[in-house]
């Protein structure tokens, strides 16, 4: 019997479609950054270029994004239906934008810790084999941003995790998304002024 060598082991690749060549389908993505950075817009924008009008599951009570085509939905009556397991309606081909993680948190009953929020939201994208996004807000620490900390269950189980750095930059602001983890991607690690031109 011959020994193996380590050149006879390939890497596994992920077979998973991805939106925009970005964003898995039917799994769950994790996009963070600091509050006002225009997540909702640019991945909105992001979807709706790639042929996509999302479910807009909103708990921050953003403003109305005219230009853009989503479906809006109250936050906390979404949540009565997760929590109720009424998924009858949901689409294979649905895309769910969860904004945001904090909010989330907020409006859940108290018997739910972070662990069993992760679960949960990686259930409904399973179940409902829906690609959910979940917008969450980056941490400051002496006045800049730092990773995702709200739930490292949930950005650890991710199947991608996308930072969108806003800062100003040469007296003007500049949005940087930065690719983290994201299964099978091999495009740009950072892509600079995403969704602004």
């Amino acid at each position: 019997m011959s020994a193996m060598k380590f050149d006879d082991f390939k890497p596994l690749k992920s077979t998973s479609p991805k939106i925009g060549g970005l964003i898995p389908e039917k799994q769950l993505t994790l996009l963070h950054g600091i509050e006002g950075a225009g997540k909702s817009y640019s991945l909105i924008k992001f979807l709706n270029e790639n042929g996509i009008t999302p479910i807009w599951i909103d708990f921050d009570e953003n403003d109305d994004i005219s230009e853009l085509d989503y479906t809006r939905v109250d936050g906390v009556n979404a949540l009565h239906a997760l929590l109720d397991g009424d998924l009858d309606d949901a689409s294979e081909d649905m895309v769910l934008i969860v904004d945001t993680y904090s909010r989330l948190v907020d409006e859940m009953p108290a018997k739910y810790n972070d662990s069993e929020i992760s679960s949960l939201l990686l259930e409904l994208s399973k179940r409902a084999k829906a690609t959910v996004v979940i917008i969450g807000h980056s941490e400051v620490f002496a006045g800049k941003p730092t990773d995702f900390q709200d739930d490292k269950k949930l950005k650890r189980d991710a199947h991608a995790v996308l930072w969108l750095e806003y800062k100003l930059l040469k007296g003007a602001y500049c949005s940087n998304l930065h690719v983290k983890k994201v299964r099978g991607y091999t495009g740009k690690k950072i892509i600079s002024n995403w969704m602004r031109d």
